[in-house]
């Protein structure tokens, strides 16, 4: 059995998430030798495409006037907050992230704000900040991970892996005493990215969680009831069933002549070959009584997107803040829009 480092072996044991963990590490490792806390900012200006000349005060868990809370801030010698950093695992982004940070940078003038996540996490995390981002904010692109808003202010993302790897460079030649505390914090990132079970907390049992877990299957049986009262399209559920299966719960239905997986899955959800999006659509043909996806499906799911799950399925993105009923006549809307595809196809 391959051994983990320590601090990845005792964190079912911690009470706090996985990103108070981290965070707090990596703040002790920065606040605890000048050449590391240089080379983390190093990787801060390398991040956000520019250069900082000065040397920052990393502070963890800095709340701010409307009670905000990124991981980690930096301030510069006159005290004033400039950088603020985010540390990410498998968690969403919560409702003030990033714009409520971004406004906190502007009002503060500083110069911008660095999420840290797994590295299979970068791309998807990076187009849900985006998309969120665009809703306030006008961005200018500064590279393909970092932006720059009208206020002067960056943002951008970075990795665990890329964030300690530099540490660690710097640390094997100007502060060797750092590199235990590093390879703790490397050993602990790899485990989270590989962890197969996330340890519980006290909050995951509670009535809600088992509300919220019942959601995508509500969601996709009300979706295949909104579909099948359309009255515009030819719609049949003969002698097919719901099928549940380990990772997640599946829908069959026919559309005007094509054969229709409606699923919700796990195993797609954790990916980062494209959207994130626990729901998914496989439109096939029927040949010799048995569904396929032959090479004219493959061509009208590449008129759709090229980002694919699987190579046969398309992401369905459910509305969020709106009542089950909402939802289902939007993703609804979703799935004909891609079987118009398929038949123009």
């Amino acid at each position: 059995m391959p051994q983990t480092s320590l601090l990845a072996h005792l964190y079912p044991y911690f009470k706090g998430s996985q990103e108070d963990v981290a965070t707090s590490s990596l703040g002790y490792i920065v606040s605890s030798n000048e050449h590391i806390n240089k080379a983390f900012t190093n990787h801060i200006s390398k991040t956000l495409q520019m250069t900082i000349a000065e040397t920052y005060q990393y502070k963890c868990q800095a709340v701010g006037k409307n009670y905000e809370r990124p991981d980690m801030a930096g301030y510069d010698f006159n005290g004033d907050e400039k950088i603020l950093c985010e540390s990410k695992f498998y968690a969403a982004l919560t409702i003030n992230q990033p714009n409520a940070y971004l406004k906190r940078l502007i009002e503060e003038k500083g110069i911008g704000l660095v999420f840290i996540c797994p590295e299979v996490r970068k791309n998807g995390l990076w187009q849900e900040i985006l998309k969120l981002v665009n809703t306030e904010f006008k961005c200018n692109d500064i590279n393909d991970f970092c932006v720059e808003l009208d206020d002067s202010v960056r943002l951008g993302i970075t990795t665990w892996k890329d964030v300690l790897n530099d540490l660690e460079q710097v640390a094997l030649s100007d502060a060797f005493n750092s590199v235990p505390d590093i390879k703790q914090l490397q050993g602990y990132c790899e485990q989270l990215d590989s962890e197969a079970f996330i340890p519980f907390n006290i909050e995951d049992f509670g009535i809600d969680v088992a509300m919220k877990s019942e959601r995508p299957y509500r969601l996709l049986d009300a979706l295949v009831e909104a579909i099948k009262n359309e009255p515009n399209h030819e719609v049949s559920l003969k002698n097919l069933m719901a099928s549940p299966f380990w990772s997640g719960y599946r829908r069959y239905i026919r559309i005007d002549g094509f054969c229709v997986n409606l699923e919700y899955d796990t195993n797609k959800w954790k990916k980062n070959e494209s959207k994130n999006t626990p729901f998914w659509i496989s439109i096939n043909k029927e040949i010799n009584k048995k569904w396929q996806h032959d090479k004219q499906c493959q061509k009208a799911m590449l008129k759709i997107s090229t980002e694919l799950k699987d190579g046969t399925y398309i992401a369905l993105i459910p509305k969020c803040y709106v009542a089950l009923s909402e939802i289902a006549e939007d993703m609804k809307e979703q799935v004909f829009n891609y079987i118009r595809i398929f038949n123009e196809t």
